[in-house]
């Protein structure tokens, strides 16, 4: 597996120095037959927390529903 940087802009290609093809190239060709190489987006972006909770985590960090009640408590 081999991460590849996901360019979000045109300017991007420019400082990318291309690592993750000249090494996807280098182990298909040292490689052999038997050998896959799989290429993983890696996106250089900030992650947005937001997205990842749901409405009620939301609403109770911002005091309006009473803490969640935890399994077995």
């Amino acid at each position: 597996m081999i991460p590849e940087f996901v360019k979000r802009h045109w300017w991007e290609h420019f400082l990318s120095n291309h690592s993750a093809l000249r090494l996807r190239n280098a182990v298909l060709e040292y490689g052999g037959p038997r050998v896959v190489v799989i290429a993983v987006p890696w996106y250089l972006m900030p992650p947005k927390i937001a997205d990842a909770l749901t409405h009620e985590e939301i609403a109770w960090a911002n005091g309006r529903l009473p803490a969640p009640i935890k399994a077995g408590a």
